[in-house]
Parts: structure tokens; sequence; C-alpha cells
């Protein structure tokens, strides 16, 4: 059981009229000697609140007053109540405790809280509300479905984006339109040597022709 599941079915039936802080300030006092309450009181008030709400499990406090642990502080205070009010405790925490009844409730009772605080100064382990867990599991679940969304649309773009294919057709002897223009030959060039000189050769000699104004090949 954990503390604030032990302090919450307490409250209700022993809590006269306290604040939920100031009873669970009051808890954790009746359970040690003076050594004890030496850390129970340089706590504040907020923190004994996280306590019982359970935003915050105890195993700090649990190492600090598990060596003044006085269980007989704690009988005395559930035996200050009158018997009425005891067999109220007997009645919350049977399914907890099946042997427990109006002349052992206070030992019973006191032992479950020894036990609790001992468990809880051997972790380290924080408690996260329950709220932030559902806040972590809708938070987790619109990202799912943002990632999905996303792909659908990808995909959705992708076929959008197909060419639409036409078949065409193509006759003897005919190109389908849009083919390339016939080619035409190329004209001949003329080319113009300026000044050139010339050497022209007969059988043996050669004939040199030192200057022509223009020669076109």
């Amino acid at each position: 059981m954990r503390f604030s599941e032990f302090a919450q079915m307490l409250f209700p039936i022993i809590g006269a009229g306290n604040s939920t802080s100031s009873f669970t300030r009051t808890l954790f006092d009746t359970i040690v000697d003076d050594n004890g309450k030496v850390t129970i009181e340089s706590l504040k008030d907020p923190t004994f609140k996280a306590y019982y709400n359970g935003n915050n499990n105890i195993p700090k406090i649990a190492r600090s007053i598990t060596a003044y642990i006085e269980p007989m502080e704690f009988e005395q205070y559930i035996n200050d109540f009158p018997d009425s009010t005891i067999q109220l405790l007997c009645d919350s925490f049977t399914p907890y405790l099946p042997e427990i009844n109006l002349h052992n409730a206070s030992i019973k009772i006191a032992e479950l809280f020894t036990t609790i605080i001992k468990e809880a100064a051997c972790t380290n382990r924080k408690i996260t509300p329950k709220s932030d867990c559902k806040k972590n599991s809708a938070s987790e679940e619109s990202a799912a479905d943002s990632c999905a969304n996303v792909e659908d649309n990808f995909y959705n773009n992708l076929e959008s984006d197909k060419p639409d294919y036409i078949d065409a057709k193509v006759e003897d002897d005919d190109e389908p339109s849009g083919s390339a223009e016939e080619k035409t030959p190329e004209s001949s060039r003329v080319q113009i040597i300026n000044n050139p000189t010339i050497v022209n050769q007969y059988g043996e000699k050669n004939v040199h022709i030192e200057y022509v104004d223009k020669l076109s090949i």
C-alpha cells in the first residue's frame, strides 16, 4: 500500500476537521520519537499535501525518519479516539488487515504504517500522477494521428501527380503530329582566301604564282 492510500483511508475517520497537509504532518509526527520530529518540523505544508494527494511519494522523508520510528507513539495516537471511531477504522482496514479488531486496531495500523515507511525508504522511484499519465497518453495518440494524416496526404498527392497518358496510333507512311520537321540538305559552302600563294605543278617543274587577288574554291 502506498502512503497516500493509507492517509486517505484514515482522514475521513480521524481527520478531525484538519487540513490534509496538517493531518499528514500529524501522522508522521506520531510515528517517530523526538529525534525524528526534527525532520518533520523542517518540512512545509505543501510537501505534506503532496504526500497526501500522491503527487509525491515519500522515499526521502522515509529515509530520514526510519531510524527514529516508534510504533508505540502511533498506537497511543489511535487509542486516544473513542471505541466507535476505532471500530470504523477496523471496518475500513479489514480488506488489508483481515485480523484487525477493536482490541488490536492500533497495533495493526501502526505496523502497517511502519511497513509503508520502511518500503518507501528502499526505493527512489517517483510516482507520476494519473492525470499526467492521461495527458501523455492523449499527446501520444494525437501525434500518431497526425503522422497518419501526413502519410495519407503524401500518398494522395503522389496519385494526383501521376501524368495522364493518351494512346496514339500511327497510320502507315504517316507520321504522328509533332514529328520532327524534314531536314534540308546543307547548301554548298564557298571558301574565299585573300592574297594566297599558289604553287602549281606540271610534270617535273613547279610553277609559282606570287600573287592572286582572290581565290574561290
